[in-house]
């Protein structure tokens, strides 16, 4: 359920919230080294609407470089709630500028993927989860996909991007190396544009056929971290 207290469709694309001013204090911490957080500051300065799956950080830091609303989904309930309670984040709740989506997937382990098997159908609801807000927006100017089930996640903000959209992608290997190699198979509807260390920064391509909604519920359900 959307657990937020305000919703951010009332705040227009490219309207600036005075949040970062009243609160300057970043309370919550990244994993991103310092070249990642530098390059998702180049791509985050200036644009009007953000959405992310994987709730935390980026929420406290790089939203504050967003001059429009901010949408944010999570499948960890207890940490999603954590992060509103912050004071930036609670002041851009309440100004109407940013929402939440909790989705409880049931049990966890580290870092939200899930504790059993049997469920992981769930996270079909978490990779669907921006359709969950009233009246979300058709498209974003940047998508940050550092939760669970990413190539899913990939898939579904395919259909919620422009051609001049952003997608930004933590965690994606280099060619040489072994973890997460099937990451890559997003390049089948994205190019990368940019990169620094483990982030990728991607546009959606524009002469493929998108991904099916069959598609995107089969990845969710294949479930890869």
């Amino acid at each position: 359920s959307v657990v937020a207290p305000s919703s951010a469709d009332s705040w227009p694309p490219g309207k600036h919230s005075p949040c970062a001013e009243l609160h300057p204090d970043i309370t919550l911490q990244t994993e991103l080294k310092p070249e990642e957080k530098e390059l998702f500051a180049k791509y985050a300065r200036g644009r009007t609407s953000y959405l992310e799956w994987g709730t935390g950080g980026s929420s406290d830091i790089f939203t504050r470089l967003i001059d429009g609303p901010v949408y944010s989904i999570e499948n960890f309930p207890q940490w999603c709630q954590a992060v509103q309670e912050t004071p930036y984040v609670a002041c851009r709740i309440a100004e109407g500028s940013m929402s939440f989506h909790c989705v409880d997937t049931g049990p966890v382990a580290a870092y939200g993927n899930p504790a059993r098997k049997e469920d992981v159908p769930r996270f079909v609801d978490y990779v669907r989860g921006n359709e969950a807000f009233p009246n979300l927006l058709p498209t974003y100017d940047l998508v940050f996909d550092d939760g669970r089930s990413r190539e899913a996640v990939a898939y579904q903000a395919y259909h919620h991007m422009t051609a001049e959209s952003f997608l930004i992608v933590h965690d994606y290997p280099n060619r040489d190396d072994m973890e997460r190699q099937y990451y890559r198979d997003i390049e089948r509807y994205f190019d990368k544009v940019d990169s620094a260390s483990r982030l990728a920064v991607f546009r959606k391509k524009m002469d493929v056929d998108p991904p099916s909604q069959g598609m995107i519920e089969e990845q969710a359900l294949t479930y890869h971290r």
